[in-house]
């Protein structure tokens, strides 16, 4: 460590501390050089506890790699072999697990390898590693303290796999079969052994919680998302959700996802990512991989606090407008709720009050807020006497 502070602790040299411990450190934790192993984590290496009486499930025949992405795919496997990542199966190795690499498009296009896991996720058990829940660990974060964030470079690739277990990982390419050395993303408990080995590295720092503190609400979608098909919209909100919420559900065993859209349950309950023929439900249901899960069905009527919330933002109205809806650019007047009567319930809700109640102060709450806005039922009568007092309408109309 540095014995001497080379600035002022002052807010205007942060930029000049964040550059110094940069280049202080540029050869160990910010080495990201793509021509050596990639360094890895102290301690014992991730045992892949599976089920010694399950059945394997052993593909023979891959899935097919779009033709102009075979030679960047095929690099891309290289690279994680210089990086110490992957191995190819030696000669002689029979195949017993074996999965099968899909191959998803990135928002800027390129391709993004992925290994399906699912078959061996579910006779795996999990390595748990247990953390105070966000709710104690928030009541001891003092005011006025300041939050930073580490994105972890390869962050899974640094937990190292015994090598009497890398046979469990490995997965057919049109390249070959190859087979992981560290801990994979998708595989099930690979967060537990890396947040563990993680949290090791940092107990001894002194005034320190890993926590961000709770999620509540719901998004506008952007214009390209609005028109959606409505199964597509659906998956998208739960990745979404998931996604926000990492923090809280990445590595849970117990997690339920609840939607009133039954066509989710099958997709993201046993359908391989090979028999996902829309490539946009496929890159989604890719996302959630990392998470385990079981979905439920839950009728819309029942869903009455994210009604109140998803129904009735909380935001800036103005993001309600999309770009090419021309109607709601000149019309939108609607003020929408306040969000103090049902944040606050949800605040100062007692954590010890069972489901129900608590289901029903967020309801009542969320109705509540709903006060200030004239709710009535759109008939006829209403539509001639809003049209009539229109002055486009009639301008339209004497046209026409």
């Amino acid at each position: 460590m540095p014995r001497n502070l080379p600035y002022p602790e002052t807010e205007d040299n942060l930029a000049k501390f964040k550059q110094f411990l940069m280049d202080y450190y540029k050869s160990s934790t910010f080495n990201k050089c793509d021509h050596q192993p990639l360094p890895l984590m102290d301690g014992p290496p991730i045992r892949l506890m599976v089920d010694p009486e399950a059945e394997p499930v052993a593909h023979h025949t891959p899935v097919p790699v779009p033709i102009h992405w075979k030679e960047e795919v095929k690099a891309g496997l290289d690279q994680d072999v210089r990086f110490g990542v992957l191995e190819p199966v030696p000669f002689g190795e029979p195949v017993i697990w074996c999965h099968r690499m899909v191959v998803c498009a990135k928002k800027n296009g390129k391709p993004r390898r992925t290994v399906d896991f699912q078959p061996i996720n579910v006779h795996a058990t999990r390595e748990t590693h247990h953390t105070s829940s966000p709710f104690h660990q928030a009541r001891l974060v003092p005011n006025g303290k300041r939050k930073t964030v580490f994105d972890a470079w390869n962050g899974y690739h640094s937990v190292p796999i015994p090598e009497e277990d890398r046979h469990l990982t490995t997965f057919i390419t049109p390249s070959g079969r190859y087979r992981y050395k560290t801990a994979p993303q998708g595989y099930i408990a690979s967060s537990d052994a890396y947040t563990r080995r993680y949290h090791e590295i940092v107990a001894d720092i002194p005034n320190k919680t890993k926590c961000r503190i709770t999620l509540v609400g719901s998004r506008f979608t952007h214009p390209a998302e609005s028109r959606y098909a409505p199964v597509e919209g659906e998956a998208l909100a739960v990745v979404d959700a998931l996604d926000k919420a990492r923090y809280f559900v990445l590595g849970c065993d117990d997690l339920i996802i609840a939607v009133d859209h039954k066509p989710l349950l099958k997709i993201f309950s046993d359908r391989s990512l090979e028999d996902i023929s829309n490539s946009r439900l496929r890159n989604l249901k890719e996302k959630s991989l990392r998470y385990r899960f079981r979905m439920i069905h839950v009728p819309g009527v029942k869903h009455h606090a994210a009604d109140g919330v998803s129904r009735h933002p909380t935001g800036d109205p103005e993001k309600l407008i999309l770009s090419d809806d021309i109607a709601a650019i000149k019309k939108c007047t609607m003020s929408l709720p306040p969000a103090t009567s049902f944040l606050s319930d949800i605040h100062h809700s007692d954590l010890e009050s069972d489901a129900t109640e608590i289901d029903n102060s967020v309801f009542t709450s969320a109705v509540s807020s709903l006060d200030s806005l004239a709710v009535r039922s759109v008939t006829w009568d209403r539509v001639r006497t809003a049209t009539a007092s229109d002055d486009s309408m009639n301008e339209l109309y004497q046209l026409y």
